[in-house]
Order: structure tokens, then sequence, then C-alpha cells
């Protein structure tokens, strides 16, 4: 039986984004928190949804920032536990749902990431601030938030950071982003597509029109898609933070979760190791917007095996990566639309290629909403 991949990221296609200067400059030092952390799962909500969050004295409350991170497709919020622990230490509360929805028409909901999410987290959140029984009374800054999500979750905050409401993240017509969120990371997210129909042009580009900080953050060996790709899609100001010997799990606690595309390249790196470096980057980025803290740049600081804008070709180069080959958007995009309904007969099972096999390359992109 064919393994069909909905992967409706084709809706995130390409666009011509200029390459801008880099918004991480600075010198990173990141103080862990010295106390524990500790998790609370509930379900008396939307969704059903996983805090981590610092323990600290209630004579002496602190107001720590938060972190909205959405999952990758199909995969569950436990499997993020690992890298949730480790991001909370650094003095955030970080709040990982559990999201279902449908989209695809006449198919199941399942695990996929939706731009509202973060909405309804900072609503959540304010109310379990403010509860005396919650675990969370009196210790979340709610005018300080971060957005984060890995994969298929990293393209729902790329658009929620631009206030764009885009399929399948937001079916709209409207959204806007609380003024809460000031910073965006976007984890192993690619945003093109792999080839496409004869005759169509799927890589007409849509802007990321970021209106906060962004920064993707990928491993050297992901194989879901090419990051010097993505790159120009998102809007100033960005940075680009690559780590080694990481392939597109890095952040989940076990290589190729259960019903996603197994990475071509496996890691050189434990995932322990990759855990534990990209939620001390992830907060690092985060400590830079939400935190205020920006020391001078001192390239001494950089871990090894970390690179800061130094990934990809040059500014010129890059930006004809995302040149459209034809100017017919329009016909692009109700081509796209039409296929996407079509998906509604297609078997519901796990995240393998599509079903529109082409001479050359599959129609939908390989690392898309899957993970």
């Amino acid at each position: 039986m064919l393994l069909f991949k909905v992967s409706l990221l084709l809706l995130l296609v390409a666009s011509t984004v200029r390459c801008a200067s880099a918004a991480v400059s600075s010198s990173w030092q990141v103080a862990n928190f010295t106390g524990s952390v500790e998790r609370v799962s509930t379900q008396d909500g939307y969704d059903e949804t996983d805090f981590y969050y610092p323990v600290v004295d209630p004579e002496e409350p602190v107001n720590f920032p938060f972190i909205v991170f959405l999952s990758g497709g199909l995969v569950d919020k436990s499997l993020y536990s690992n890298f949730a622990f480790a991001l909370a230490s650094y003095g955030y509360i970080v709040v990982i749902p559990n999201h279902q929805q449908t989209i695809v028409p006449n198919m199941p909901p399942d695990l996929w990431a939706s731009q509202l999410t973060p909405s309804d987290v900072l609503l959540d959140l304010t109310v379990r601030s403010q509860t005396s029984s919650s675990p969370l009374f009196e210790i979340v800054d709610t005018t300080r938030g971060g957005l984060s999500g890995h994969s298929n979750g990293g393209g729902a905050v790329l658009f929620a950071s631009s206030s764009q409401c885009q399929i399948p993240f937001c079916f709209g017509p409207v959204f806007e982003r609380p003024d809460a969120f000031r910073a965006t990371v976007a984890i192993s997210t690619h945003l093109i597509p792999q080839g496409g129909p004869p005759g169509a042009n799927i890589d007409e580009p849509v802007n990321v029109d970021n209106e906060i900080p962004v920064a993707l953050i990928n491993g050297e060996l992901d194989s879901m898609g090419d990051v010097c790709k993505s790159w120009p899609l998102v809007e100033e100001e960005k940075d680009m933070i690559i780590v080694e010997g990481t392939n597109h799990w890095a952040v989940t606690n076990i290589q190729d979760p259960p019903g996603n595309t197994p990475d071509e390249f496996p890691q050189t790196r434990s995932q322990e190791w990759s855990n534990q470096m990209f939620a001390k980057w992830t907060a690092i980025v985060f400590d830079a917007y939400l935190k205020q803290d920006l020391p001078a740049f001192d390239p001494e600081d950089v871990d090894e095996g970390v690179s800061i804008n130094e990934h990809c070709q040059s500014d010129q180069e890059t930006e004809a990566l995302s040149t459209p080959t034809t100017s017919n958007s329009e016909l692009s995009t109700a081509l796209i639309v039409a296929l996407s309904l079509c998906l509604s007969f297609l078997h519901h099972v796990g995240c393998g290629w599509s079903l529109l096999l082409l001479p050359k390359e599959p129609f939908f992109y390989k690392g898309g909403l899957c993970g």
C-alpha cells in the first residue's frame, strides 16, 4: 500500500524575499535557571497541552517569559520533552499543545499545527497565571512571548509572525498576531516544495513578511529540504543558525518518530547533544528579544559546530534560487487549491511520498507537513 504524504506545504511555497543583515548580532552568554523544571499536562482546554516551568520560591516570585512551541506534523508533544525541559531551564515557560485539525476535506483530524494556537495558549496562560491553584500562578509574564515550532509547526509560527492567514495553518480570512509575541524561532522548517506537475509554477513566491525577528535553526544534515532556498523567503530581520552533525529530527527525543519520513542522513551527534544544543540556541535568540540581553558579538562565544549566517551562498546567488520561472501565479494558486481538494479521497496513513509521482520528482515537498 502506498504511503501518501498530505503535504500542503506546497501552499507555503517560495517567495522572493530580500536577504537581510543579521538580526542576532550579539554575544550569547546563556545562564541556566538555577532551580528545577517541572512539567504539568492538562486536558481541560481545547488541546491537550504540556507546560514546562521553572520552580520558584513562592516567597520570591519571578515572572518568566513564555514560549509557545508547535510540534511537527503527526508528532506527539511528548516527543519534545527532552528539548522542552532543557529550554525551560534557561528561564522560560514552555508550552507544547497537541493540536488536532483537519487540513483536507473529509479526512479525520490529526496532529497539524495552526496559526491560531499561540493566541489560544496566550489566553489560557493569562487565566492560569491569575489562578492561585495553578502551578503557573504569578510566574508568567504574558507580555513577553516567543513563537517556536518544528517543521510543520515552524511553518505555522513563521506565518503567525507575519500576521498572514496562510492555508493550511489558517483558514481565515483574517489573522492578527497578538503583540505579546516578539520573536520567532523556526526549527527544521523548509518552505520550498520539490518539483511540480508539468507546466505548473508552484515555486511562485509568497512572502513571509514577518513583523518580528525570525531565526531559522537547522541541522547541517537535514535532508528534508534545502534551507538555503528557504532563507530568502523570510523578510528581515532574520538569522540562520546551523548545527553540524544534526538532521531533521534533532529536537525530538528519538530519531524518525513513528508515522513520519525518516531523514536520509543519520545524525553524527547524539540525540541528547542535539536536544541540548538546539534548546540552547533557541534560548539565545529569545534571550535577545524577550529579555533584551544584547551584549556585543564575540565570535569566540559561538559553540563549536555552530555557524551563524554563514551556511548559504551569497545574497545574490541565494535570492536567485527563489526567482520564479514564470509569472502565472494565478494559475499556480488555482492548481494548488484544486489539488488540495483532490486529496480528500486519499487514505490517511503516515507520511511517505505523495500519490502524484512524476518522472523526475514528486509534486509534494518531501519534508513539509509531516514532521
